[in-house]
Formats: C-alpha cells, sequence, structure tokens
C-alpha cells in the first residue's frame, strides 16, 4: 500500500510540475527538484538528474500545444536551441571553477528586477495593441486561433539578428549549466525585453528551446546513473496532462494577468535563491 501512495504522490509532484511548465513556459524542475530531495526521499544526485528527463516531455507537450496556436517563433527556438546546447555543456564544465554564491546573488538580483518589470508592465497594461484583445481570463473577448497567429506573426522574433538569437540561447544554456537554474528563467524575460515576442509566444518558444537543451543533460547524467527509472516513469505520467493543462490555461488567459503572474512567479524564485545564497555567505 505505501507503493500505491508513493506513486500517486510522485505523479502529483509530476502534474503540478506540468502545470507550472505549461503555464510559464519552463523547465517544471523548479517543482520535481525539490520534491524529489524533500518529500520523495530522493537523493542529492538523484534529485538533480532525475528531473532533466522528465522535462523533454513536459516542455515537448507544452511547445506543441502553444505551436498548435501559432506561439511558437521556429526561427528563434532553432537558433537558440543549438546555442543553448553549447551554452549548458559550457557553463557545466566550469561550475567548479567559479564562486556561484556569488554569481548566483546577482542571478537573482536579475530575476527579481525582471520580474518587478513584468508585474508593472501587466498591472498597466503595457503591452502590444493585439493582446489587449485577446484571451478570456478575466475579461477580453476570444479570437479565433488563427486570427491570433495572423496578429502575432508581425513580431521582431522573425526579424531578430542571429547574433542576437545566438547570445540568448548561449546566455540561457550557461546559466543553467552554470547554475542548475532553469534556462526558462533566462530565454522569457529576453524574448519579451530583447526580440520584443509577446509572452504567449515567449512561452512557447522557450519550451521548444528546454526539449532541446534537456537532451544533453539527460543522456550525461542517465551515464552517471543519477535517473531513477521508477521515479522518472511516474513524474511522465502527471506531467504530459500537467503540461497540456498549464499551456492551455495560458493560450486563452489575457496577456496582462500573465505579465503579472509570471512576474510573481519569477520574483518569488528570486527570492528564495538570493536569501538561501546569502544565508551560506553568513
Amino acid at each position: 500500500m505505501g507503493g500505491v501512495v508513493h506513486a500517486i504522490a510522485v505523479i502529483a509532484v509530476g502534474v503540478a510540475a506540468g502545470l507550472i511548465s505549461g503555464m510559464f513556459g519552463v523547465g517544471g524542475a523548479i517543482v520535481t527538484t525539490p520534491a524529489i530531495r524533500l518529500l520523495l526521499g530522493g537523493t542529492p544526485a538523484i534529485a538533480l538528474g532525475t528531473p532533466l528527463p522528465v522535462t523533454i516531455p513536459s516542455a515537448a507537450v507544452g511547445c506543441v500545444t502553444y505551436a498548435r496556436e501559432g506561439q511558437v517563433e521556429w526561427r528563434a527556438a532553432i537558433i537558440c536551441g543549438l546555442a543553448g546546447v553549447a551554452g549548458t555543456v559550457t557553463g557545466s564544465l566550469i561550475t567548479k571553477m567559479a564562486n556561484l554564491h556569488y554569481l548566483m546573488i546577482v542571478t537573482a538580483l536579475t530575476i527579481i528586477y525582471l520580474a518587478i518589470n513584468m508585474i508593472v508592465r501587466g498591472m498597466r497594461g503595457e503591452v502590444a495593441p493585439y493582446e489587449k484583445s485577446v484571451g478570456a481570463f478575466p475579461g477580453g473577448e476570444l479570437a479565433e486561433p488563427g486570427m491570433r497567429a495572423a496578429d502575432e506573426g508581425k513580431t521582431d522574433g522573425v526579424k531578430a539578428a542571429a547574433w542576437k538569437l545566438t547570445g540568448i540561447g548561449y546566455g540561457g544554456g550557461f546559466v543553467s549549466g552554470l547554475l542548475g537554474i532553469g534556462g526558462g528563467l533566462i530565454f522569457i524575460p529576453s524574448f519579451i525585453f530583447l526580440i520584443k515576442l509577446p509572452i504567449k509566444k515567449a512561452f512557447g518558444t522557450s519550451l521548444a528551446v528546454i526539449t532541446a537543451v534537456a537532451i544533453p543533460g539527460s543522456v550525461i547524467h542517465y551515464f552517471l546513473g543519477h535517473i531513477d527509472p521508477r521515479l522518472l516513469l511516474f513524474l511522465v505520467i502527471g506531467v504530459v496532462p500537467g503540461a497540456y493543462l498549464g499551456a492551455r490555461f495560458s493560450i486563452w488567459a489575457k496577456e496582462a494577468w500573465l505579465y503579472i503572474m509570471f512576474g510573481l512567479f519569477i520574483g518569488g524564485v528570486g527570492i528564495i535563491f538570493l536569501v538561501k545564497e546569502v544565508l551560506a555567505l553568513v
């Protein structure tokens, strides 16, 4: 009976991770890693390694869901994905050479700054004109998916210079590999502020990049023995429907609310990281 309860708990963690992943375009490890370590009794190595292959189906399902609504900028995703893989490998290789406490503090402060910017933008309604008329929660008129895709096709993402996309991909992958934080926390603000993607398209594009970036790390941790197959199976059972539901929610949500919710989410993550690293230095 204990095994059944444990399996249900793991699936529930997967559903929660999938919802967060689909809603906000992140990998979901922000949920699975601490849950495996603190709630499910996994070792530090398993808590670090197992969430990586879980990220692949989670991000892929979310990506496909956004793509069906025209909410993925494929050119940006491909360039950033290739550069992100290289960045992740580089960041992982030099992890032991850097003082990660100070780097994490700087990263946390940057994330908090971006979070405040997101929340203010959402509260002021400072979104693209077409964004103000789409979405169904709370308020706003529903638009046909084809109409949204046509309206949102005219963004800076399709014109962004390859060097800028390469920099975003490599930087996001590098920070992810170096500090062990989700690349989505870097990719999404970069897509929004640097190449002016709408927030929904930033979520979808981020998930496409994350799917690619998670593959090499998963292979490495598999050969290192850091992946628990049974845990992986039950997590995947949960993240797949969770990611779909999370993505559907964000696709139909009002843009201003997404800025506020995403800002609160990454702001909370940034504060947790900041407090943790400051206490480690005391």
